[in-house]
């Protein structure tokens, strides 16, 4: 195929001729699909080139007959007989109707094209109208210039010449590159390079595709070829002038002398893509505007309604589209009617207010703003109305017309000094009380300036009150302020109470803002001295319930500390003065005896020791002393209590610190004080005590690896009668006095005690200073007894006892079974439950203060079993926790007694015996 795109001048006149004739042109690719067509074939079939491109002849022949009225045949169909006969099919006369209906006449030459090996490959179809069914009238004459339409390939590129958009031949290539062996001068307006330039190198035109559309048009291309389908695709270019365009291309897929072969057709689609981005950005413009926009046909028929418009007047777009205006109330007919009149003449109205109905009667006012649309012919062809709902600024601007006057009266009868602001010049006219507020002469006009009101705003107030301006005016809200001024004339600083609003207008635009202002100074004073009375008084009421509070936890914990103790002491005595025990039990008696006497006598000299510190009467014996000794000795006294719970002591002490002044034993009190508590909160792992001496000081540490102390609680730790767990369910005894008193003697010795620890389960460690020259010591002992009943009053009564503590479980349990009840014990509230899903006993005697459940929960718990699952089991409440509102508490659980530790076991034994019987 020849590469030139040059048209003959013979050609051209032909072409000219066609045009004058009114001939219009159509190609086809061999599978009948139209590749290109001119505006004139364009026009007398009534379709858009784009309409008719990538479409096949037979789709439009429902549309045709014979000049007999009958219908045509797709077989008969001239480009068709010429693509299967391979002979041209001339001068066929058939009737096509358009779109709409009309019906015209055309004559069809349709003239095969052919390969070099003689194969067809495409059909030029050359079509006229003719006005009448007279088709042999000068027939001679049409015939001849009709016959010299062209034939060869040189005459259907010049009838190409004329057809809009770039008509090409495309030829993929086996080493990857792509060419064409046709381009007609199409190319010239759509890509803005000359046809040769594509003919001699393709990537000069796909170099054109804009960057983010050159990946969808590889794929679309190489999807076609590797599947040889038709081509379709849509994109951008930009032309070397830097234009933007949109092109679509279409294109079928052939065989060739030269192979597959793509004959196709690229047109600028811009016009229309820009139709549509414009269209659709109108849209969404009308869908997202505030304010109703309606559009109208000269009859009121409804075409566009927005959600503005639905919100505002209550219709929704289904109910108005397509039916007359529904908003126009009956006594504006008329005006809306000379409205619509002006608009058709071409007029546009801006502003107009008036009201309209809404769909519940009710009346909205509106400025209403109207314009006309056109048509190509520019013809008024519909009506654009913008309305803006007024109602409420109209309702606001009437309340303040008739407020202003009783306003002005108001202010005339209080001491109020009033302001108005013009925000355009910012000139402000206020009255002689404000100027005198203010500090300045009143002039004779009342005018000033916002100048004159900034200068003697307190600079600390300054933005505030600028500020609350703002706020007011984009909120349009009552501008509400109090602020300090400092007086024009005096100096003084005096408080100004504010209240002012912003007046706007039509367009919604703040114009004025006008307000009052009155003298505050000894209200406000008389509120801050006031402020500062409650504060004091708040923060001495918060520190008199914390301190309280404090107070009723300690003596809480004091009852149950002194108590506890008490219980098997006293239980196991009445055994041993009453009872025949064998060797093993009295040996166990006397040594919890032993036990709990010395913890009751340690905690009763703590209390001494408080006592004495808070009297200011505790003293030191004070002499040299030797620390590595004192901590020595503190050490074997827990010795033992840390190898029961498998805790390794380790000692780093430096034997060189010198002598400190103080007493030996109040700072083993306080060596032993710290071990004690780090061995209680340890469990396995060690506890490493240091002595070191730092400049002139003396240091020892104590670090455990055990619970540690929470952040918050950090500040607490010395602190008198404070614990970080003083609730019922805590799991360490104690009254939380030891490090109180760690702190008081170590100061007492001119040092200091700190603790530092990172968290939770992250251990401690507690630093003690002292200057080398400096110490403390001390240690007392109690006892207690009782008596125990004899007989066995309790034979054969099943009776659970459960208490975390095994001294007083098992003081209980052999009370319990000398007295001829069967005991089954339990250490948890947990380990309760899952007794009574295997064996019911008659009473339970649980203790109150357990880790993980207390006895209140545990009974609440047994209580709602049903009774044949131990849930009306009679139970006791035996516990150190001895106040009333213990006991009351006890009795509202679900307890049917409350005993008090230590316990008389005469009275435990007696209220056994009668709640049995019960």
């Amino acid at each position: 195929m020849s590469r030139s795109v040059q048209v003959r001048s013979s050609q051209q006149l032909k072409l000219d001729e066609n045009a004058e004739l009114k001939i219009g042109t159509v190609l086809q690719s061999a599978d009948a699909i139209i590749q290109a067509c001119d505006a004139v074939a364009s026009q007398m079939f009534g379709y858009t080139a784009e309409q008719l491109i990538g479409k096949n002849f037979l789709d439009l022949t429902k549309q045709t007959i014979h000049p007999d009225g009958s219908p045509f045949l797709p077989d008969d169909y001239p480009p068709v007989v010429a693509l299967r006969t391979g002979k041209p099919c001339l001068n066929v006369v058939l009737g096509f109707y358009k779109p709409r209906g009309d019906l015209i006449w055309l004559r069809f030459d349709s003239r095969p094209l052919f390969q070099s090996d003689a194969t067809t490959y495409a059909v030029v179809t050359t079509l006229s109208e003719i006005s009448s069914l007279d088709f042999n009238l000068d027939c001679n004459l049409d015939s001849n210039k009709k016959q010299n339409t062209l034939s060869s390939l040189d005459q259907v590129q010049a009838i190409l010449t004329n057809i809009p958009g770039m008509i090409y031949r495309y030829i993929p290539c086996a080493n990857g590159s792509d060419c064409f062996s046709f381009i007609n001068s199409g190319c010239r307006d759509l890509f803005e390079v000359e046809p040769e330039v594509g003919l001699e190198d393709a990537s000069s035109l796909w170099k054109l595709i804009h960057p983010d559309d050159l990946e969808s048009f590889k794929a679309s291309v190489a999807s076609v070829v590797e599947n040889f389908l038709p081509w379709e695709w849509t994109g951008r270019i930009i032309t070397p002038n830097g234009k933007t365009k949109w092109i679509q291309g279409k294109s079928s897929a052939n065989y060739s002398a030269e192979g597959e072969v793509w004959d196709g057709v690229l047109i600028d689609i811009t016009e229309r893509i820009q139709a549509e981005q414009l269209n659709q950005t109108l849209k969404t413009l009308i869908a997202a505007s505030p304010l109703p926009i309606v559009v109208i046909e000269p009859d009121s028929t409804v075409r566009v309604w927005n959600p503005a418009a639905a919100r505002v007047f209550g219709w929704s777009e289904e109910e108005v589209l397509g039916q007359p205006l529904p908003i126009v109330p009956t006594d504006k007919i008329e005006e809306c009617r000379q409205v619509q009149a002006s608009i058709v003449n071409g007029e546009t109205l801006l502003g107009i207010e008036t009201y309209r109905c809404k769909r519940d009667g009710s009346r909205v006012i509106v400025s209403v703003s109207a314009a006309p649309l056109y048509d190509e012919t520019k013809t008024a062809k519909s009506i654009l109305l913008i309305f803006k709902d007024i109602t409420q600024q109209h309702e606001a601007e009437t309340a303040l017309r008739e407020s202003e006057e009783r306003f002005r009266l108001a202010v005339q009868g209080a001491d109020m000094g009033t302001w108005d602001v013009d925000l355009r010049s910012h000139k402000a006219i206020w009255n002689d009380k404000y100027f005198s507020l203010l500090g300045y002469e009143p002039t004779s006009r009342g005018e000033a300036t916002i100048e004159m009101w900034r200068s003697v705003v307190h600079p600390d107030d300054l933005e505030k009150a600028l500020q609350a301006l703002d706020v007011a005016q984009r909120n349009k809200t009552v501008y509400s302020l109090e602020y300090r001024i400092i007086r024009h004339d005096n100096k003084q600083i005096t408080w100004l109470g504010v209240y002012g609003r912003f007046l706007y207008n039509e367009a919604n635009e703040p114009v004025r803002v006008t307000g009052v202002s009155f003298d505050i100074t000894v209200r406000v004073q008389l509120g801050i001295e006031r402020e500062r009375i409650l504060k004091q008084e708040q923060a001495a009421r918060a520190e008199a319930e914390r301190a309280n509070r404090i107070k009723d936890e300690f003596l809480a914990v004091l009852s149950h500390e002194l108590r506890s103790p008490l219980n098997p002491i006293l239980g196991w005595v009445q055994l041993l003065q009453k009872s025949q025990l064998d060797e093993a039990k009295r040996n166990i008696a006397l040594s919890t005896i032993e036990r709990n006497a010395k913890l009751q006598s340690q905690l009763i000299e703590d209390l001494l020791d408080i006592s004495r510190i808070m009297q200011g009467k505790l003293t030191l014996t004070a002499a040299p002393v030797n620390l590595e000794n004192v901590i020595l000795a503190a050490v074997e006294t827990v010795r033992l209590a840390a190898e029961a719970k498998q805790i390794r002591l380790i000692l780093d002490l430096d034997s060189t610190v010198e002598t400190v002044f103080g007493d030996a034993g109040r700072l083993q009190q306080v060596v032993w004080n710290l071990l004690t508590n780090a061995v209680k909160f340890s469990n396995q792992g060690e506890v490493t005590v240091q002595l070191t001496q730092i400049n002139h000081l003396a240091q020892i540490q104590v670090i455990d690896q055990g619970i540690g102390i929470k952040p918050q609680f950090l500040p607490h730790v010395f602190e008198y009668f404070r614990q970080e767990d003083s609730s019922i369910t805590r799991r360490f005894g104690g009254l939380g006095l030891g490090l109180a008193i760690v702190r008081q003697i170590i100061e007492m010795h001119g040092g200091t005690v700190t603790t530092d620890s990172l968290g939770e389960n992250q251990g401690a460690t507690f630093t003690v200073q002292l200057p080398v020259i400096q110490q403390s010591a001390i240690e007392p002992q109690t006892t207690q007894h009782q008596s125990v009943p004899k007989n066995n009053p309790l034979q054969g009564i099943k009776i659970l006892v459960v208490d975390d503590d095994t001294d007083t479980l098992e003081y209980q349990a052999f009370l319990l079974e000398e007295n001829g009840a069967l005991v089954i014990k339990a250490t948890s509230g947990a380990e309760v439950l899952q007794i009574l899903d295997k064996i019911i006993p008659d009473i339970i005697l649980s203790d109150i203060g357990m880790p993980h459940m207390d006895g209140y929960t545990l009974i609440k718990h047994i209580r709602s079993r049903p009774s044949n699952q131990g849930g009306q089991i009679p139970a006791i409440a035996l516990t150190a926790y001895a106040r009333q509102l213990d006991q009351q508490k006890a009795l509202a659980a679900g307890f049917q007694h409350h005993i008090s530790k230590p316990v008389n076991a005469h009275t435990l034994i007696n209220m056994i015996a009668q709640l049995r019987k019960c």
